[in-house]
């Protein structure tokens, strides 16, 4: 199995040293970090909470910078920004604006690109940032509705990456449970993509394996993954070890075959309300996800929201 990149997201709601070293680190490992003031800071269902971390999120960047200029070292970085449209990205784009002296990143990832009009408008809003690439990822309905006009944008920005993101497509499609990494209807729309690229220079991200330590199982879908997009392919690890595991070459690896589910209306309501249950318990408030200490399983806010709406639609 060949990958071209592994890619891991890093909060930049924590202590800057800590981000520094996570950096440093990956980098000299050949990982790809993006640091993140979207979705890993979002808090779910409180608003002002995450206006106070997306700021002090920005805060940590420009320290960031500071600290890397005190040591005297150069890191490759990458962000992924808020939404274009929201009031998140425009303070985004001001703060990118102020650094563009400073930095040139080797990428920029917009989140929820979903029409041809919403790419050029947040490729020319970006005009006086510099920077190596732009990356667009795959996470609501409206992408895969103008699915071939945005590649075709793609191609004239020469755009070359696309990720997938399972967990906000489908909440955006309200499918609960969320499916699992191997769940066929999260599979389905990976082909899609592989289809939509077939023949052009854009790289396939895959969106993250929820299982942090299960490293054989991450393994049995990256060979799976390889071997039907037919060429190199990224990944994306949730955690430095998972990605070291993930680079690693691996013999005898096992089969993977993608299931449905088949739960009942039951299942589903009692698996809602254990969701709820699991995020309104947590003590942690400062990142928007949680990690299940039973089966160290990944849980995205989205799954949280999920869980609310279809309780709401089907007590």
């Amino acid at each position: 199995m060949t990958l071209s990149k592994c890619y891991q997201y890093i909060s930049l709601n924590q202590d800057v040293q800590n981000i520094f070293q996570i950096i440093k680190k990956a980098s000299g490992a050949g990982i790809c970090t993006i640091l993140d003031v979207e979705d890993s800071i979002e808090i779910p269902l409180h608003p002002e909470r995450t206006k106070i971390l997306k700021a002090l999120a920005r805060e940590n960047l420009e320290m960031l910078l500071d600290l890397m200029d005190e040591r005297n070292t150069q890191l490759p970085l990458s962000i992924r920004i808020n939404m274009a449209g929201s009031e998140q990205f425009d303070k985004d784009i001001v703060m990118l604006n102020a650094l563009a002296e400073r930095l040139v990143w080797r990428s920029i990832v917009l989140p929820k690109t979903a029409s041809t009009d919403y790419l050029q408008e947040t490729h020319d809003t970006l005009k006086k940032v510099r920077y190596h690439e732009l990356v667009i990822i795959a996470e609501t309905a409206d992408f895969f509705v103008n699915a071939q006009s945005i590649v075709k944008k793609c191609d004239e920005l020469k755009i070359k990456k696309i990720q997938f993101g399972h967990w906000d497509y489908f909440y955006s499609v309200r499918e609960f449970p969320t499916p699992l990494p191997d769940n066929v209807k999260l599979w389905e729309m990976v082909k899609k993509i592989l289809k939509l690229i077939e023949g052009r220079d854009i790289e396939y991200v895959h969106t993250p394996y929820c299982f942090l330590f299960d490293h054989e199982g991450f393994h049995a879908l990256a060979n799976y993954l390889y071997h039907l997009a037919g060429r190199p392919i990224g990944l994306l690890g949730l955690t430095f070890s998972q990605c070291m595991q993930i680079m690693r070459q691996v013999q005898g690896v096992s089969s993977f075959n993608p299931r449905p589910d088949n739960y009942s209306r039951e299942q589903k309501i009692e698996m809602a309300q254990n969701t709820i249950d699991f995020f309104e318990n947590k003590n942690q408030e400062e990142f928007s996800f949680n990690i299940k200490k039973e089966n160290h399983q990944f849980v995205a806010p989205h799954e949280y929201l999920g869980a609310l709406h279809y309780l709401s639609e089907n007590e």
